[in-house]
Formats: C-alpha cells, structure tokens, sequence
C-alpha cells in the first residue's frame, strides 16, 4: 500500500506544471509505472528474504519442529525448500542421537546390574571361606567362587566386545 502511493504521487507530480515546468509524457508516465511494478516485486522478494532469516533464526534456536515456509520456485523457494530438508535431516539426526545415548544408558544400567549379582555372590563365598568354618564345604565354595568370576569375565568379554561394535 505504501509503495502504491508513492508511485500514485510521483504520477500526479509529473502531470503538474510545477515540476520544474515540464509536462507529462506517456514515456514518463510508463517508465514510473514500470519503476513501481519493480519496487512492488523487489518488496515481496525481499519480504520473502527476510521470512526466510526469521525462520533460520528461528532453527538456531533449536526449534527444528517448525516447518518453513514454502514460496515460488524461484531462488527464494528453491533455498526455502533446502532449508526444509534441512531441518527435517537435522532434527532426524538429533533425535537419532538421543535414542542412541538411550539405548547406551539403558545397556550400562543393565551391565552394572548383571555384574553386581555375581561379584556380590563371590564376595558372599570368600567371606565365608575366609572365616574358616565349614571346612567340608571349602571346596564346593571355591568352585562357585571360580564359577562366579568365570561368568564375569563374560560379562566384561560381552562389554569389550559392544564398544569395539559401537565404535565402527
């Protein structure tokens, strides 16, 4: 609206005799038309521009979820659209990455758990043995004792082995 007026002023400044004393042609009266068809693109391209840097402000915030606005299918729309996937592709990784530290968080507390339980069942048996009073059982606790390290040395094999795959 503001750009229509202008032009609808400058058309009315050329008609006058005011203006440096000259008269109104059709050659001036076309040229500020086309001048104001111009200016009236360059605007809406350039208000595009601007929607697109608030939009990418916006996804530097970190809210990927908004999508971005699509345009012509020209330069503009073209960036727009790229931006689109974009943010799509970032906000895929992102939320791949949280699901991965999930998984690697859930698969630690499962490991810790699974190796509490026979260190402290071995802990259990050496401090028996150790206090000496069931000689005839001495045996049976030493195999339960190596039994119990046994599984925890595949425990920590089975540990070793998930970070050398986690790492390719």
């Amino acid at each position: 609206t503001k750009l229509f007026s202008v032009l609808l002023l400058a058309l009315s400044c050329l008609g006058t005799k005011g203006v440096k004393n000259q008269k109104m042609t059709w050659r001036k009266i076309y040229a500020a038309f086309l001048g104001g068809i111009v200016l009236f693109f360059m605007n809406r391209k350039m208000r595009e521009v601007l929607a697109l840097d608030q939009e990418i402000l916006l996804m530097s915030t970190g809210d990927l979820t908004h999508p971005v606005p699509q345009y012509s299918k020209d330069e503009i729309g073209i960036l727009a659209n790229e931006l689109n996937h974009l943010r799509i592709s970032l906000n895929e990784n992102i939320v791949r990455e949280q699901e991965s530290r999930k998984a690697n968080q859930d698969l630690i507390t499962a490991l810790s758990h699974d190796l509490r339980t026979p260190l402290t069942i071995l802990t259990g048996y050496l401090e028996v043995l150790k206090l000496g009073r069931t000689p005839e059982k001495q045996e049976d606790y030493l195999d339960r004792c190596l039994k119990k390290a046994s599984d925890i040395k595949e425990l920590t094999d089975q540990m070793f082995s998930y970070a050398l795959v986690s790492e390719e």
